[in-house]
């Protein structure tokens, strides 16, 4: 009765502290990278880099066979909180033309907490349960261009006219997915842990753009060419995540696995609106509007395997690890398209319906990192990391994709310092990243008739850096001693 009572005590503080912080932050990492946020207080200073050697709840998503070694019952709460993260999508709209985001302070969060059962060094179990922001992102850009071109041909007998013109385009991509899970793990012996962690991640995605050209022909009137499409959806998966560790004499080896997920439940909608008016000969006059609602969403996350080591040397620690991440084909997300194409005597090309992504795919992805902890005193320790963080889509649906943005590889680095107390632990750092794509550009706003008319794309890249504050506190559960029989 007591240990369900503890239980329903620290579930409840952590429910209140978890929702209080949700109110007034929002996550932000990169939409298509396994490796971006790191949890746990010493886990997040090494970089994630704990397959072997995470002794906090955090070993839950890193390992949940590392979690049967964790000393104490405890409750932690740790946040990243990027005070600078900028990226440029240079000649994103044309050349010379680029698009950025602006600079936000936003914290990703992870809390949760373990219960030790038992005592006994060669036998005992070990109950966690965590939620944790695992993945957002969110990229809101606008590009625009005014100057005068020959868009619309004049017949031969008519003298050549530059049309003044106005284009523009507005670009949003959000996505974030929350975590929550339980945990069960057993360290059977003293030296060796096995552990499993059911997952239930709830993902929501949205991806709008819309472009706009006005020009003044040269009979007095106004020309335009409009188009909008949104894509809305969420979607609901279970995974398992099993995981072992085995402690030898001078060093301790982790395996885990993430399970290929289980669809619980999904739905979304998709809009779209094109209109040309007044750009004839070039385009024939035409609207065309289209929704579809209570679409089947089906998103998928394949398998993937993780090896870490933990190396212990003199007054010092080295964690290494390499995880690997399988390949997924191309598959539907939504397995529907907006009837949003112009008339077949039109001249244009292609439709925007053609570049949505209302289907995705993922490529091998194999990441390493390595971690170092230096004891510099009994309860200070000095932390560096560095890893890998390598983009999942594959280049070809990169280039596919017009509107394709977290699709770049990154390189993360921590410096920081953990300090242990009898009944809790204080981590704080830097957090770094930096990473660069070559891709092409979403539009094409210096030359419309190439963009609007024969939708032509430039060479473009994407430099994406960030620095931010690192922060994560756990609360160690005292020992509860039984009292003496004789008292």
């Amino acid at each position: 009765m007591q240990f369900i009572r503890l239980v329903v005590v620290e579930v409840v503080e952590v429910a209140i502290v978890w929702l209080f912080t949700f109110l007034f932050l929002e996550a932000a990492a990169q939409g298509y990278n396994h490796w971006t946020i790191q949890y746990g207080a010493r886990s997040l200073l090494l970089g994630g880099n704990v397959v072997a050697g995470a002794r906090d709840f955090s070993a839950f998503y890193y390992n949940p066979g590392s979690s049967a070694f964790i000393p104490h019952s405890h409750i932690s709460i740790g946040a990243t909180g990027y005070q600078l993260m900028n990226i440029y999508y240079n000649d994103g709209a044309g050349k010379g033309i680029n698009f950025k985001t602006q600079p936000f302070f936003q914290i990703p969060v992870m809390l949760g907490g373990v219960q030790k059962i038992g005592s006994n060094p060669k036998f005992s179990l070990t109950l966690g349960y965590f939620l944790m922001q695992r993945q957002s992102f969110n990229f809101v850009s606008s590009g625009r261009k005014n100057g005068q071109k020959d868009i619309i041909p004049e017949p031969n007998d008519v003298p050549l006219f530059l049309e003044p013109y106005f284009a523009d385009i507005y670009l949003r991509a959000q996505r974030s997915e929350l975590w929550g899970g339980l945990a069960f793990a057993l360290n059977v012996g003293p030296n060796f842990g096995i552990g499993i962690c059911p997952t239930i991640a709830h993902r929501n995605v949205l991806e709008e753009v819309s472009d706009d050209l006005s020009l003044f022909r040269n009979n007095g009137t106004t020309g335009i060419y409009s188009r909008f499409i949104n894509f809305d959806y969420y979607h609901t998966r279970l995974f398992l995540k099993i995981g072992a560790e085995l402690k030898l004499p001078k060093v301790a080896i982790g395996l885990t696995t993430s399970l290929p997920a289980w669809h619980i439940l999904g739905g979304g909608e998709t809009r779209g609106k094109f209109t040309v008016s007044n750009l004839y000969p070039a385009l024939v006059d035409f609207t065309k509007s289209d929704l579809k609602t209570n679409l089947s969403i089906r998103y998928q996350t394949g398998l993937s395997i993780a090896i870490g080591v933990e190396y212990p040397k003199k007054r010092a620690i080295n964690y290494f690890c390499l995880q690997w991440f399988n390949r997924i084909p191309t598959y539907n997300i939504a397995n529907t398209t907006l009837d949003l194409l112009p008339p077949a005597e039109s001249s244009l090309s292609q439709s925007l319906t053609e570049n949505f992504p209302y289907f995705e795919n993922h490529r091998h992805v194999i990441n390493i990192g390595y971690g170092r902890e230096m004891e510099l005193s009994e309860n200070f320790s000095f932390i560096v990391s560095l890893r890998t963080d390598f983009s999942s889509v594959s280049p070809g649906q990169a280039q596919r994709f017009r509107y394709q943005f977290g699709a770049w590889d990154l390189l993360h680095s921590t410096l920081g310092f953990s300090i242990d107390k009898a009944h809790s632990n204080l981590s704080m750092g830097i957090t770094g990243a930096f990473g660069y794509t070559a891709t092409y550009s979403a539009t094409q706003l210096t030359d419309p008739v190439a963009y609007f008319l024969y939708s032509q794309r430039s060479k473009a890249s994407v430099v994406i850096w960030g620095l931010g504050l690192v922060v994560c506190y756990t609360q160690i559960s005292p020992i509860r001693k039984k009292k003496n029989l004789q008292e």
